[in-house]
């Protein structure tokens, strides 16, 4: 290609080393149509490469595991996500698939922990909202982490947990509904949208039960009476979820 023929004539004038055919066809295979950018992202970040041995370093890798010059680029944005800065000795990684894939997962593990910490807040001030009705034997409270909302969807066999970032977010409230001899274990879930009921499900996502259809219910009357609708300006009602 004529991006790889300029490539060629630029590594010609650095080091005055002439490539083979073959040396060329592997170069454009890594990806080398987005080399500038990543030559030029480098530079923004504080480091000028040398053309050869970052295509060498480029080959390599592509060569062992596959990767390429996006994998290089997504591995920088990581670390300084992670560092502020992009250390010296994290530029070229010996093997850049593995400490791709090492600082992809410290990355989730930062976000996991301040969508927890968004949620455990989140549930402290819903606390007021907590319930417990001995007639029924049930109660409610907010989900109060991702850990919880993880779990919840597990035991339950419903997707609740990627609802993480919504609650974080505030765009929606998750409440757990247990057994009072039972709290630690999953039962029905409910989703508060404002002050509307968006849905109320239990295993496998089934419907509500008499007793759960009944608590809800006591549950909205208790809302009323702390003026939880009439504080957020919204009317509270039970919702047909899906």
């Amino acid at each position: 290609s004529i991006e790889a023929l300029e490539l060629y004539k630029q590594a010609i004038k650095e080091r005055r080393i002439r490539w083979s055919v073959e040396q060329i066809k592997q170069i454009e295979r890594i990806g080398i149509s987005s080399f500038n950018n990543t030559v030029k992202k480098a530079s923004e970040l504080g480091y000028e490469l040398p053309m050869i041995r970052t295509l060498n370093y480029l080959r390599a890798q592509h060569d062992a595991d596959g990767s390429d010059t996006s994998t290089l680029r997504d591995y920088w944005d990581m670390v300084v996500e992670l560092e502020k800065s992009l250390p010296a000795e994290k530029v070229f990684p010996k093997h850049l698939k593995a400490a791709h894939d090492q600082v992809m997962g410290l990355v989730q593990q930062k976000k996991n922990k301040a969508t927890s910490e968004a949620i455990a807040k989140y549930a402290e001030e819903l606390k007021p909202l907590e319930f417990e009705d001995k007639e029924t034997g049930l109660f409610i409270r907010a989900a109060a982490s991702h850990e919880e909302l993880i779990n919840e969807g597990k035991y339950l066999h419903t997707c609740v947990g990627s609802y993480a970032k919504s609650v974080a977010n505030r765009r929606t409230s998750i409440f757990f509904i247990r057994h009072i001899d039972e709290p630690e274990v999953p039962f029905f879930t409910l989703e508060l949208q404002g002050n509307i009921v968006q849905q109320n499900r239990g295993d496998r996502n089934c419907p509500r039960t008499p007793e759960v259809e009944e608590f809800e219910t006591k549950w909205l009357k208790y809302l009323k009476e702390i003026n939880y609708g009439k504080r957020n300006n919204r009317s509270i009602a039970a919702g047909a979820g899906a």
